[in-house]
């Protein structure tokens, strides 16, 4: 044996030993690069590709629909609860429709409805919350981001302090041929679970 090879031989051994004394019940694999040797020629490690994990991890979805209005509770005292969806008669502040609609002529009107619909947050647990609420509306599977128009939505983007109750109205351009059936995910911030929320729109 040459002396590489019983230095090799002595590595691996020292290895074992500190396993064997530290009480590790446990099957340890060290993976070490493989040295080859060629008489006359310097030694080449040899290179082995390594293949990137893939996380697959399923992404997380509601397990059941609740109806308008129903309050979820988180059981640390947060809770949120969606109101039923109606269809705004104006654009805010007495605005008409036909005010908006000049400014934004690329919304179809006749295809396509305004829905608004009261999001409440409630914190009754011991901590200060993240009240960035996650909201969805669902049609089909296809995903509809929401626009604000409330002044309180703002206050969605601070700290919520225990004992306080934080309510906004937001609004979606919902398809009307889609009005009987609409979902709206939300949560009470990114540290709480999405949470269901299915029914017609109440009035149109």
């Amino acid at each position: 044996m040459s002396f590489t090879d019983k230095m090799g031989a002595f590595a691996i051994a020292c290895v074992v030993a500190l396993v064997a004394i530290g009480g590790i019940a446990a099957l340890v694999v060290t993976v070490l690069p493989v040295i080859t040797t060629t008489p006359g020629a310097a030694a080449r490690p040899e290179v082995h590709p390594v293949e990137p994990a893939v996380d697959v991890t399923p992404t997380a979805t509601p397990a059941h629909t609740l109806a308008w209005g129903a309050v979820h509770s988180y059981g640390d005292g947060v809770s949120i609860v969606v109101s039923a969806p109606e269809v705004m008669p104006d654009a805010g502040k007495g605005t008409p429709w036909a005010d908006y609609l000049a400014l934004d002529p690329s919304t179809d009107f006749d295809a396509v409805m305004p829905v608004k619909a009261a999001i409440t947050l409630t914190n009754n647990s011991d901590e200060i919350i993240d009240p960035t609420a996650s909201l969805d509306l669902i049609v089909d599977g296809d995903e509809i981001r929401p626009t604000c128009v409330d002044a309180e939505c703002g206050i969605f983007l601070g700290g919520m302090w225990p004992g306080n109750t934080l309510t906004a109205d937001w609004m979606w351009w919902v398809p009307r041929k889609a009005a009987d059936q609409i979902t709206i995910e939300a949560s009470a911030g990114p540290d709480y679970a999405e949470v269901a929320y299915a029914g017609a729109v109440t009035s149109r």
